[in-house]
């Protein structure tokens, strides 16, 4: 979006944002809903991540118990 606003700000050493450009920004705002189910799917993904993690360093574990088993 900062290359947007640069390139729409008025000419100068610094361009600057004024009230006009900004009231004429449209931001896009889902509806509460869909913003509710994204915040949802993105919760259970991490939990899925957390459990995922938790899996990868018992196995992790475990390896190093049996490389230290069979190589004794």
């Amino acid at each position: 979006m900062t290359e947007h606003f640069r390139a729409i700000a008025p000419a100068g050493t610094q361009p600057n944002l004024n009230t006009a450009i900004m009231k004429a920004y449209m931001q896009i705002i889902p509806p509460i809903e869909l913003q509710k189910d994204y915040i949802a799917f993105v919760e259970q993904t991490d939990k899925s991540k957390l459990e995922v993690q938790k899996s990868l360093e018992k196995l992790e574990l475990l390896k190093k118990a049996l490389m230290q088993k069979y190589f004794e």
